[in-house]
C-alpha cells in the first residue's frame, strides 16, 4: 500500500464529515493554544475529536509548531509509527483567509489518534490573529477541520507562548 493510501485510510477512520464551517474559541492549556471539534461534546471520552494546536516547546526553542490531532476519545494511546513528509502532496496545509501555509510534516500514529505536526511560520501566526479569518486544515485532498471563525486566538497564543519556559 502506498503512503498516500495508508494516510487516507487512517484519516477516514478518524475524521467525520461534520467538521466543516464551525465557529469556535481558542483556549490556552499550558504552552498550547487549542481549538477543536467533537462529534459528542457532552461525552468526549466516546467521541471523535479533532484539535488544532499551536504548541510552544523548549525542545524547539519555543518556536511555534502547528499540529492537527484527530483522536477517538480523550487519550491518544501509545505511539505506533512516525513518518516525515517532505513532499508537498503529503504535507499538512493550513489555509487562513484563502492563503496556504505548509512545511515538512511529521505524522505520528497512535493507538487511538493521528497527529500531523509542522513548523508554524510567523505569517501563519499573524494570519490566525485576525479574529475574522476563516481557516481550515487538510492533508492531500482530505479536509481535517474547517472553522468559519475562531475567536480568542491572540490571548490564547500569548498565554501559551508565555508558558514556554
Amino acid at each position: 500500500m502506498t503512503l498516500q493510501g495508508m494516510l487516507t485510510i487512517l484519516i477516514c477512520i478518524f475524521v467525520t464529515p461534520t467538521h466543516a464551517n464551525w465557529v469556535g474559541s481558542w483556549s490556552a492549556n499550558n504552552s498550547d493554544a487549542i481549538v477543536g471539534l467533537s462529534t459528542d461534546p457532552i461525552n468526549p471520552h466516546s467521541a471523535k475529536n479533532t484539535l488544532i494546536v499551536i504548541a510552544y516547546s523548549k525542545k524547539f526553542d519555543c518556536e511555534p509548531i502547528v499540529s492537527v490531532i484527530v483522536i477517538k476519545g480523550q487519550s491518544m494511546g501509545q505511539p505506533i509509527k512516525q513518518q516525515t513528509f517532505k513532499s508537498k502532496k503529503n504535507q499538512l496545509v493550513i489555509t487562513v483567509a484563502q492563503r496556504e501555509y505548509r512545511s515538512e510534516t511529521r505524522m505520528t500514529e497512535y493507538t487511538t489518534a493521528i497527529e500531523l505536526a509542522a513548523h508554524a511560520s510567523n505569517s501563519l501566526i499573524a494570519a490566525l490573529s485576525n479574529p475574522e479569518s476563516s481557516f481550515s486544515a487538510r492533508i492531500g485532498n482530505t479536509t481535517l477541520l474547517s472553522f468559519e471563525k475562531a475567536s480568542n486566538f491572540i490571548i490564547a497564543n500569548q498565554l501559551a507562548k508565555a508558558n514556554c519556559k
